[in-house]
């Protein structure tokens, strides 16, 4: 994966979530980590001009929006979202800075998902949420 271009990588993970969401669940965590590894890759690397951090900010954004198709496919997943959540949790976290502008729309979507379908009477809002929730 750390192979492919981010801009290819985001087209065909977006199609695959299309065409197979109500089969991505066994491998949701795995892909999920594959999205995290790739987001901090893009976000840390600072060796190049202008247009290309732009690119890179942009293939991040793509992660981002993978991740919510993701986590959107699990909602009913209580165990699968728990698993995601300490995985892109510094990515929730970074899409609320100013750095992360380009992804606060997707994060803040993703936190709204885990806070609708993760949280209930039993098991409440995760302690991590709560830090996203000013």
């Amino acid at each position: 994966m750390e192979q492919i271009d981010s801009d290819d990588l985001i087209g065909a993970l977006e199609t695959i979530m299309e065409i197979f969401s109500e089969d991505i669940g066994p491998y949701a965590v795995q892909l999920a980590q594959q999205l995290a590894n790739k987001y901090h890759a893009l976000v840390t690397d600072d060796n190049d001009d202008e247009d290309e951090a732009e690119e890179r900010l942009l293939a991040a954004a793509g992660c981002v929006t993978a991740i919510r198709r993701i986590v959107e496919a699990i909602n009913k997943d209580k165990v699968g979202l728990a698993q995601i959540l300490p995985i892109i949790y510094p990515i929730l976290m970074h899409s609320l800075t100013p750095d992360g502008l380009d992804a606060i729309d997707e994060g803040l979507d993703v936190i709204n998902i885990f806070v609708y379908y993760a949280c209930d009477r039993t098991t409440g809002v995760h302690p991590n949420l709560w830090k996203l929730l000013p």
